[in-house]
């Protein structure tokens, strides 16, 4: 469960930026408007397409609307009225055999990459089509192939290798989740270090069949007593715990798959004591495993070497983008849309300005027959009388209007041009780095700590007559 659970959440592109936009492509044959109509079923909108564009042409001194999709089926090829502006403008959503469709990313909430991508698959079945935007996919089998050495080393420096046995399924299956699975593998192995021993003292009188709580007292603070030498392990523990979820939320990284196997570990972990004290029952043989009566600070936990596998593998795979950049998740990837096809303001702009001065201009001339007519040729100019009822001299009615409708593509343009930069997306990219970084540092500065932290110190001395220990 836990391994498909991180495949259908996993992170295929990581984080995107809060703004932008991720470009969908089908086959050039699919309808336009029903591929539309199938997002804003499922709850994608503003969805910029070939049937979302408008054309606006003269209609006698006015600006009439067409529809790019529908253009020729109104105007004419011949009709003079036709720049050339709507042929580049739907070459630049229809091309190479494609149809491009530019999905605002503020519509998209959470982790941006993988719920567009999970809704897509769900809304488009049957329709195949891929997803473009600025981050490429990350090696996941490399993630794989780190988990599973990383998880033979752990196993071999377990000091209980038969109860560590049971999370191994666990920590493979988490390998579709990319780096940040290197950095839970590692801190889930430290909480089960940390757990082993208070839950061998919980479970000890329970192979004796005894009340588990007898010897410290009954209840919640029989149970408190009894776990009073291991304040330091729940602690650690508890902020082990805090840390990954604090680790996921700011990374994006969907809870889900986290949580579960979160909880899945746990479980397997009491499962693996509950395994062991069934076959101690039946072997008939109850190890001896003495009780911790006095507050003492026992190592009752060993980071080294246990885990470092895990953070020498959590290390070399923050580090080898560094070294080999065809091994990043962050690449910056080839161009969204090809450039030659990319429409600007002022192809809009002089679009306009042709249609206003259409009335104006001479149909007779050879340059301005048959379509595509030239943007730059002069119309005829406007008289203006004077006083005396003479004209008093001309101006041109090529002139801005404050009612020009403005470019309609210029927030997306703007971003196909300098996607590769994203300073917002970069920002989100390289605060991600410094906190994978601090991830790893915590990792080798527990166990570093642990390598020179003593093994026995008791608080305070224990009068002879007052010790309640017993000498063996």
């Amino acid at each position: 469960m836990i391994f498909f659970l991180f495949r259908y959440f996993a992170p295929r592109d990581s984080i995107l930026p809060a703004e932008g936009y991720a470009v969908l492509a089908v086959y050039q044959s699919e309808d336009d408007r029903f591929i539309r109509e199938i997002l804003e079923f499922g709850g994608i909108y503003d969805v910029i397409s070939e049937s979302s564009q408008v054309v606006f042409i003269d209609d006698f001194n006015t600006l009439r609307a067409v529809q790019l999709d529908n253009f020729h089926n109104e105007i004419a090829y011949f009709d003079p009225r036709d720049t050339g502006y709507a042929a580049k403008l739907k070459n630049f959503f229809v091309h190479d055999g494609k149809r491009f469709f530019f999905i605002p990313l503020e519509s998209v909430t959470g982790n941006r990459a993988v719920n567009l991508y999970n809704k897509l698959e769900t809304l488009l079945y049957g329709i195949p089509f891929s997803l473009a935007h600025w981050r490429q996919e990350p090696p996941f089998f490399l993630y794989f192939a780190l988990l599973v050495i990383g998880g033979a080393f752990t196993f071999f420096f377990s000091q209980s290798r038969r109860l560590f046995f049971y999370q191994l399924p666990v920590l493979l299956a988490i390998g579709w989740g990319g780096f940040s699975t290197a950095i839970l593998a590692t801190f889930l192995c430290g909480i089960w270090e940390l757990l082993r021993e208070p839950l061998r003292e919980l479970s000890t009188s329970g192979r004796y069949e005894r009340n588990a709580l007898d010897y410290a007292g009954t209840g919640l603070t029989g149970l408190v007593e009894r776990l009073r030498p291991f304040r330091v392990n729940i602690f650690l523990a508890l902020f082990f715990l805090v840390f990954i979820l604090f680790f996921f939320i700011i990374s994006t990284f969907p809870l889900v798959p986290v949580i579960a196997a979160c909880v899945i570990f746990f479980f397997l972990n009491f499962i693996s004591f509950q395994i062991e004290k069934e076959r101690l029952r039946k072997a008939r043989h109850i190890p001896f495993t003495p009780v911790l009566l006095f507050p003492v600070r026992t190592r009752t936990f060993s980071f080294f070497p246990f885990l470092l596998p895990f953070a020498a593998v959590s290390l070399f795979a923050i580090s080898l983008p560094r070294f080999f950049p065809e091994f990043s998740p962050q690449q910056e990837p080839s161009a969204l849309v090809n450039p030659y096809y990319f429409v600007t303001a002022d192809d809009h702009y002089r679009h306009i300005a042709f249609q206003r001065a259409f009335p104006y201009r001479s149909l007779n001339h050879p340059l301005t027959q048959g379509g595509g007519s030239p943007l730059y040729r002069d119309s005829f100019l406007l008289y203006y009388l004077g006083d005396d009822g003479l004209i008093a001299g001309s101006i041109s009615p090529v002139r801005p209007f404050l009612e020009d409708p403005p470019f309609p593509l210029e927030k997306l343009m703007e971003f196909l041009i300098n996607y590769d930069s994203l300073p917002a997306a970069q920002a989100v990219g390289n605060y991600m780095n410094i906190v994978e970084w601090i991830s790893v540092l915590i990792i080798f500065t527990t166990f570093i700590m642990d390598m020179i932290r003593p093994r026995v110190l008791p608080k305070k001395k224990i009068p002879v007559l007052r010790d309640k220990r017993i000498a063996a």
